[in-house]
């Protein structure tokens, strides 16, 4: 059975690997915040201009591990592009709708 958190994250990511910044945007809830290594977004806007520029980076995300419980989720996923390749870690929580409502993400 898998979780809200799992569900939103396997969209966002299967997203942001087909390009598609609308249903990477869609994954998250009205209320919703990125913590990000360039700083946190929380106005609508901000948050969709950081989904393009992840999307137009042409990167290839594949997430090697997760754990999710209910609404909360970990993961550790790989990325790959032209620019370059590495690693992060995401950590998020789901509103009771199913959207993502807090998402941080620590590159390593």
């Amino acid at each position: 059975m898998s979780s809200r958190a799992l569900t939103a994250f396997e969209a966002y990511v299967q997203a942001l690997n087909r390009g598609d910044v609308d249903a990477a945007v869609s994954a998250f809830g009205a209320d919703a915040r990125i913590r990000h290594r360039q700083g946190t977004f929380s106005d609508p806007e901000a948050i969709r201009r950081l989904i393009e520029e992840i999307a137009s980076s042409e990167s290839e995300f594949t997430v090697n591990r997760i754990m999710s419980d209910g609404n909360a989720a970990m993961a550790e996923l790989r990325f790959e592009g032209p620019d370059g390749r590495g690693h992060l870690a995401a950590i998020l929580i789901v509103d009771d709708e199913g959207g993502i409502r807090d998402l941080a993400l620590y590159y390593r």
